[in-house]
C-alpha cells in the first residue's frame, strides 16, 4: 500500500465503533495456523521482530499478522504517529515474508478475534503472540479490562474463556 491507502485505512479503523481490522502489508505465504500479534510499535524493535520469529518457529505458524493501533491497554500518547509507526513496521519486518501488517481499532486480544474472522477462514488456529506485560493484562487479576472490551462480560473469566475458545495460545 501506498501513504495515501495506508491513511485511508487508518480513517476507517478509526471510525469504527465495532472491532475492525484491515491488512496493510500481506504475507507471502498464509496457512491455517496464524500467530496474532499486537503491540503499539512505537517504535518496532529488535524484541518485537524476534518475538514474531521465535513464536514462528515454535508453533510452526504459516503466517503472522503484527497489529498497530491507536488504541492501547496502558498507553495514552505515542511519540510517533500511527502512520510513522507502520512505515516503521514494514522496515523491520520487511525480510519476513510469513508476517502480515494490519491495522485493529481495539487493543485487546478478545476484541480482535471476530474481527480476525473477516479475513482469515473459521477454522483458522489462532495463536496469540504475547509479551509479558501484555500477558498480565490478557489474565488481569485485578480485572481492570473487562469494561473496556467491545463485548459486554460479567468478568474476566467469561472473557478469557471466550478468547480461549477462539484461539489455540
Amino acid at each position: 500500500m501506498n501513504r495515501d491507502q495506508i491513511s485511508e485505512a487508518i480513517a476507517r479503523v478509526r471510525q469504527s465503533s465495532e472491532p475492525r481490522i484491515e491488512i496493510i502489508d500481506r504475507a507471502a505465504t498464509s496457512g491455517p495456523r496464524l500467530g496474532v500479534f499486537a503491540s503499539s510499535f512505537n517504535p518496532p524493535t529488535l524484541a518485537h521482530v524476534e518475538l514474531i520469529r521465535r513464536a514462528s518457529e515454535a508453533f510452526s505458524l504459516d503466517e503472522t499478522i503484527a497489529f498497530a493501533s491507536d488504541t492501547n491497554a496502558d498507553k495514552l500518547s505515542y511519540a510517533c504517529s500511527l502512520e510513522d509507526r507502520v512505515a516503521m513496521m514494514e522496515l523491520a519486518l520487511v525480510d519476513d515474508p510469513r508476517t502480515s501488517i494490519g491495522l485493529s481499532s481495539h487493543a485487546f486480544y478478545v476484541d480482535m478475534v471476530d474481527a480476525l474472522g473477516g479475513f482469515y477462514e473459521p477454522r483458522t488456529d489462532l495463536h496469540f503472540i504475547v509479551g509479558f506485560d501484555t500477558f498480565e493484562r490478557v489474565l488481569d487479576p485485578a480485572d481492570r479490562y473487562t469494561k473496556r472490551y467491545y463485548r459486554e462480560f460479567s468478568g474476566r473469566v467469561e472473557a478469557l474463556d471466550y478468547l480461549f475458545a477462539r484461539s489455540s495460545s
